[in-house]
């Protein structure tokens, strides 16, 4: 059985992708992996609470927003560095889908909406990897309190109607039981997949430029993580 822990980072006028990825924990890895999450944890806030305050944020840590304001960028950096480890140390899969939203909704006179359309595409890909090694798994998601009952709704029909609607469609038969959807403060491996969609979502777009020193240091801890995972990337347009 193989827990998947995913999450998404949004579209804006800026940035026409939307990337939804997960981590495809096998349950017998979970303590190890943990216990090495915990010990970031413990360096960095010198607590192993788990709360809003010692919450592992990718967009926060990077720029320096709520609890990492005024920290200084090269400990802040450490953060992503050592959960890529962790990641790289278990050989961690980890699944991405991205989509250019802007030519999404050219293409289509009634376009889907990106995180349902994103959600259906990594669903896809996660039910191929685990047919792939003769596995279930079950879904994991950082909660979006305007996206979680669709979604949910969405899972039970593909797996009432025996697949995916868009042609050719799969079936998702070995993803079980239903999405489960917690507050990302609440869970170490959520923010886990929040810090490598993160680091996904700003290198893994076309003609991705670094003009300042502190991201090509996090672009380069991008590189090195992606090196001891197994990542998987596909695109919508």
């Amino acid at each position: 059985m193989k827990l998947i822990y995913f999450d998404e980072s949004k579209s804006d006028d800026m940035n026409p992708f939307f990337f939804i990825g997960g981590i495809l924990i096998d349950k017998d890895s979970l303590t190890s992996i943990e216990n090495n999450l915990i010990r970031v944890q413990r360096e960095y806030f010198s607590t192993n609470e788990l709360s809003q305050k010692t919450e592992f944020h990718g967009q926060d840590i990077f720029q320096g927003c709520s609890q990492y304001r005024r920290q200084d960028i090269p400990k802040r950096l450490k953060i992503f560095e050592e959960i890529g480890k962790i990641a790289g140390s278990a050989k961690i899969p980890f699944i991405l889908t991205r989509i250019n939203v802007h030519k999404h909704r050219l293409q289509y006179r009634q376009p889907v909406n990106e995180y349902a359309l994103g959600l259906m595409l990594i669903m896809e890909r996660f039910s191929a990897f685990l047919e792939n090694e003769k596995k279930n798994g079950l879904l994991i998601g950082d909660e979006e309190q305007t996206e979680n009952t669709k979604a949910i709704l969405a899972f039970n029909n593909y797996k009432i109607s025996g697949g995916t609607p868009f042609l050719p469609g799969r079936s998702i038969a070995p993803l079980k039981d239903t999405i489960y959807f917690s507050k990302s403060h609440f869970s170490r491996f959520i923010q886990m997949a929040d810090l490598l969609v993160y680091m996904a979502s700003r290198y893994e777009k076309p003609e991705t430029k670094c003009t300042k020193w502190h991201d090509q240091q996090l672009k380069d801890i991008w590189e090195n993580t992606k090196k001891g995972i197994d990542f998987k990337l596909n695109t919508w347009l």
